[in-house]
């Protein structure tokens, strides 16, 4: 047990509402590692109004977190990038390198595929951790995610500067006035090329490494936990039978949901292990594995459209494709250059 001279008390300020426990820990004190977080909020070390939380509790104006002193602050500036790991700092050299766009109230990443976003007791690096040391035009800018992206998945990511600008564009998200677009390469051919995926999505407890599931009704009815989810597809470019380059655009912003909603028309993605489990790398022809294609997830968060809340325009941004997307492309003779979005405007 914690002696009471050994705690401290933080009072929850306004530009910190609704923010996640564990990322306000990780703001105030830089080098605390997720698992640590989560270990003190387990045994109650860290409170807030004197109850244990998870450390995905939204915090509230005026709440008082409690929490021991040894834990040491260290604020943005106290980290300095020197007591970083080299493998820290390359994360970081990266994530500068993949800024695609930046004003006074946003900054846009082109996310690199395999970094997941948010942080888990087996994540060593993830965005979220790094987002406080990326050099910004005002130095004194702290970004806060505004959604999320697969660790698989690369491409457009959007983060907000300030709490005021996060909370617009969120609304925004909810509301359905962001327009999202994907680029997929799927096995085998959609039928039609273009056409619509509706189907309610529900987690799948039969399957350890599926998350979610495409469930149909029964009576007219689905599941109680089932949520209805809505996809616009587009096929610009084929190989034969065998693959499919798929423009996509989600009307509705469920956990996995391009992912499930292709697998659920028998059309994965390649490289998805999750959600094509019965796919044969035999099936591909040879120089697919020389250049170790499909060990890669082939979805890519292309652009964002938006009209912009505080420049009172209309936004667009675009994240060019990750290398494997290119490689792949030039093997096929594919032009990505040729590929249309406009289909759903």
């Amino acid at each position: 047990m914690v002696s009471l001279n050994n705690i401290t008390s933080k009072i929850v300020g306004v530009d910190d509402a609704d923010q996640r426990l564990d990322r306000w820990l990780r703001r105030k004190y830089g080098h605390l590692p997720q698992s640590h977080i989560e270990k003190m909020c387990r045994r109650g070390a860290v409170r807030v109004n004197k109850k244990k939380v998870k450390p995905s509790f939204r915090l509230v104006p005026d709440q008082i977190i409690t929490l021991p002193k040894s834990i040491g602050p260290t604020t943005k500036k106290a980290v300095k990038s020197n007591t970083l790991s080299s493998y820290d700092q390359s994360i970081i050299h990266q994530l500068n390198n993949s800024i695609i766009y930046e004003d006074d109230y946003f900054v846009a990443l082109n996310k690199p595929p395999g970094l997941a976003t948010q942080g888990g007791t087996k994540q060593r690096g993830y965005i979220d951790k790094y987002l406080n040391h990326l050099t910004l035009a005002n130095s004194t800018d702290q970004l806060r995610l505004i959604h999320r992206l697969d660790k698989e998945t690369s491409g457009v990511l959007l983060t907000g500067k300030t709490l005021t600008a996060t909370r617009e564009m969120m609304e925004l998200f909810k509301t359905k006035n962001v327009y999202k677009y994907y680029w997929a390469v799927t096995l085998g051919v959609p039928n039609p090329k273009t056409g619509e995926i509706k189907s309610a999505l529900e987690k799948d407890k039969t399957q350890a490494n599926r998350r979610m599931k495409s469930v149909s009704k029964k009576n007219g009815h689905t599941s109680n936990t089932a949520k209805l989810a809505y996809t616009k597809y587009s096929v610009q470019l084929t190989f034969g039978k065998l693959l499919a380059f798929v423009v996509l655009s989600p009307q509705t912003g469920r956990t996995h949901q391009l992912r499930v909603h292709l697998s659920s028309i028998n059309h994965p993605i390649l490289g998805d292990e999750k959600y094509s489990s019965d796919f044969s790398e035999t099936s591909l022809p040879v120089k697919f594995e020389e250049l170790n294609l499909v060990s890669r997830m082939f979805l890519h968060a292309s652009s964002l459209r938006f009209h912009h809340p505080f420049l009172n325009r209309e936004i667009t941004i675009k994240a060019e494709a990750p290398g494997h997307f290119q490689e792949l492309a030039n093997y096929l003779e594919w032009d990505l250059n040729n590929i249309s979005e406009t289909t759903f405007q």
